[in-house]
């Protein structure tokens, strides 16, 4: 049974932290001290004078105790000597403790974390992002760059976003790829390529090297309104044969269509060097969808597997 400004109350302390702290839906009004205002503001700006004067009162511990530097050089730093003595008794430096967060704090620091999740939730929906963006380690980084930041930093501006830090951002990006770059003079690179829809059922083709220092993808081409016959993707690998370097390419990889197939015989026909291979996945796909429909009872355990 809980005592409120002398006054009992048949209540439980999660009502009670309800009350101080101004959170509804427990059942109870937001409190108010005695000249009427709110008494979590009381609270809060109590403890924000406490560490103002903890602060305080450490600076001036460390400038008592800092070394003493001569008037005649202010490079030559001297310790603390019977001789340089001002005769000021020193003041004793402060004891420290840890204190204990009581349930008032704690509560009020989860109602804050919950609002920066909310503003963070907020975000994600209202700028069409998708949610696995906070499984990037990239994410992390930023938030605890933006913890670790001074108090009152704000974030970057569009003029800033579009212009510099973006030219900076795809400098530290080909300046990681450079020793992929180099090494295709030595070890030779693959290029390969694949037909995929986005998430807006968009075609896309897109292209990535392949070398043993790494993968790297290249480009993505949007077919939409294209005819995808065989000169059309060989041009699109012809194009990214030119950019890597007709001398540094060893093969090119595709599906095995019929239009990819075509397009690597054309690829073949410009550079002699440069090989066309099927990719061998898609190869074993088509192969095993053709046994399971000439072979009956391979057919029938697919479609009792299916209807399971």
């Amino acid at each position: 049974m809980p005592k409120m400004w002398g006054i009992e109350r048949n209540s439980s302390y999660y009502r009670v932290v309800g009350h101080l702290c101004g959170i509804k839906g427990r059942g109870i009004k937001k409190c108010l001290g005695k000249d009427g205002k709110p008494i979590l503001e009381e609270i809060v700006m109590k403890y924000i004078r406490e560490h103002e004067e903890a602060e305080e009162r450490e600076a001036r511990r460390l400038s008592q105790t800092a070394p003493k530097k001569t008037r005649g050089n202010p490079d030559v730093v001297v310790e603390d000597h019977p001789f340089f003595s001002t005769n000021e008794p020193e003041s004793e430096p402060p004891l420290t403790h840890k204190r204990t967060k009581g349930p008032l704090e704690i509560a009020f620091q989860n109602e804050s974390r919950d609002t920066v999740d909310q503003d963070v939730e907020r975000y994600i929906c209202a700028n069409g992002l998708a949610f696995n963006v906070v499984r990037s380690p990239y994410w992390k980084q930023m938030i605890k760059s933006v913890n670790e930041a001074p108090r009152g930093c704000k974030g970057p501006g569009n003029e800033k976003v579009r212009g510099t830090l973006l030219d900076k951002e795809v400098k530290r990006v080909e300046d990681a790829l450079k020793p992929i770059r180099d090494s295709w003079v030595d070890t030779g690179v693959t290029i390969v390529s694949d037909e995929w829809k986005d998430a807006k059922n968009r075609p896309l083709i897109n292209v990535i090297t392949v070398s043993p220092k790494g993968a790297m993808f290249l480009k993505v081409v949007d077919c939409e309104g294209q005819v995808k016959d065989g000169q059309f993707i060989a041009e699109i690998l012809i194009s990214a044969i030119e950019s890597v370097g007709p001398r540094n390419v060893v093969q090119v990889i595709t599906d095995n269509a019929r239009n990819c197939r075509a397009a690597g015989l054309l690829g073949e026909e410009r550079y002699d060097h440069i090989f066309w291979t099927p990719c061998a996945v898609h190869s074993l796909n088509l192969m095993l969808q053709r046994i399971g429909t000439k072979i009956k009872w391979i057919r029938d355990v697919y479609v009792e597997a299916e209807d399971i």
